[in-house]
């Protein structure tokens, strides 16, 4: 498929070929190998045993997916071929670790930095779009596409052109006083009934993100990473059958350094942390380790908007690799002709629209979820990123994600079973 000047490439038909190939801009395989298959596929199997599993959650929570509308299609049926759950399999307890930033480029790069990782069985899978961790993450939990959960991105507009960011849960001009609820933005509950024990950032226990994409779960918070790995040992001797694991030092780590010693030991501190979680696992116990997007290294200036582009659009959301464009009103092929124009040649322009139809966000959207973007998107297929006057906190950043290329879009799929 061809948008713009720069071709569109379905993730499922290369990882299908085993051919794991670099590419500028990718469609997420949401049906068979994607990180929203990995909660659906554990779930499964704790069902089929009839263990982990409260059946007056599992009631309620489809009675409330029930009264929830959303647009797509209601829950994508399991594909014929399932590479997830093949490769996750069936087991008494599961433990799945995320760890933000790792995408599957920069681990296989770096094989010999992380040997118990390099020495599990892996896959590559696709994240979602955008490859930002507030999207991710809530695809990755509640097993749903973006299309279909309704978080399409790190800022959103909501509240009469104000614009949220997820991850702090402020907005542009409220700040904190907002008052959004995260449970009518993101109206699913996560885990679908599972009984399922969270351990993260211990700050990150009752913010609104958390209740955006763990809501109704017990959080054990860390301090420390050695934390981590107590607090999941615990939780397993007291018999849990599935334990949620988060960790975002990879993330952290590139954003400030990029990828050189201090992402390399950064990579080598994360190994050490799953051989000792792998140390403490009982038998019959499957670790799952995946990530929610990769990176890819940004080193020149920012991009700003020449003034033809800027005086027909009233707010810029998304991020610096996923940069929406609110057009003002009547103007939106003008800014595209416009964008095109200037930035066709390292970008990805298209209309919400044609983003839509070629399936990037996994389902059509809802006027709602419509709303919360703009009318035309500019994604960088280049190592580059655009400005946004009101997004400083991100300025310094030398790794980025939120595109669509194959070192942001491609995940690992890391599964090794106890004996």
């Amino acid at each position: 498929m061809s948008l713009s000047k720069k071709d569109i490439v379905f993730s499922g038909a290369l990882l299908d070929k085993g051919d794991i190939k670099k590419a500028d801009f990718l469609i997420p395989d949401y049906d068979n190998a994607c990180i929203t298959r990995i909660m659906p596929s554990i779930r499964d199997s704790l069902l089929k045993q009839k263990e982990a599993f409260h059946s007056a959650e599992a009631e309620i929570a489809a009675a409330s997916d029930a009264l929830v509308s959303f647009s797509g299609e209601d829950d994508r049926p399991v594909p014929e071929k399932d590479l997830v759950s093949e490769s996750i399999g069936m087991s008494e307890r599961y433990v799945l670790l995320v760890l933000d930033g790792l995408g599957y480029e920069q681990l296989t790069e770096r094989k010999e930095i992380a040997p118990t990782l390099a020495g599990m069985n892996t896959k590559c899978i696709s994240s979602v779009a955008p490859t930002t961790t507030s999207t991710a993450l809530t695809s990755i939990t509640t097993g749903m596409t973006p299309a279909r959960h309704g978080v399409l991105g790190y800022r959103m507009k909501v509240l009469d052109n104000d614009i949220l960011n997820v991850l702090r849960w402020s907005t542009k001009d409220r700040l904190g006083e907002h008052g959004l609820d995260p449970a009518k933005l993101q109206p699913h509950l996560p885990f679908k009934g599972c009984d399922v024990s969270v351990v993260s950032r211990k700050e990150f226990d009752a913010t609104g993100f958390s209740s955006l994409h763990l809501r109704g779960t017990p959080l054990h918070g860390w301090r420390v990473p050695s934390n981590l790995i107590v607090t999941a040992k615990n939780l397993l001797k007291e018999g849990k059958k599935f334990l949620y694991l988060y960790y975002d030092g990879i993330d952290k780590v590139a954003h400030e350094y990029g990828f050189g010693e201090y992402y390399d030991q950064e990579l080598s501190f994360v190994d050490a942390l799953v051989e000792s979680i792998l140390n403490c696992l009982p038998g019959d116990t499957t670790l799952v380790v995946t990530a929610d997007h990769g990176q890819v290294e940004v080193k020149k200036p920012l991009l700003k908007l020449p003034t033809s582009i800027a005086d027909k659009v009233t707010l810029l959301s998304g991020e610096g690799r996923f940069r929406w464009l609110h057009a003002a009103e009547g103007t939106a092929e003008e800014v595209k002709r416009i964008s095109l124009e200037s930035f066709g040649d390292v970008a990805v322009v298209a209309t919400l629209d044609e983003l839509v139809d070629a399936g990037l966000f996994g389902g059509q959207l809802s006027a709602e979820y419509r709303s919360r973007l703009g009318d035309v998107a500019v994604i960088p297929t280049e190592p580059l990123a655009f400005f946004d006057p009101y997004d400083t906190g991100d300025l310094k950043l030398i790794a980025r994600h939120g595109g669509m290329t194959s070192a942001e879009l491609f995940v690992p799929l890391l599964t090794h079973v106890s004996q």
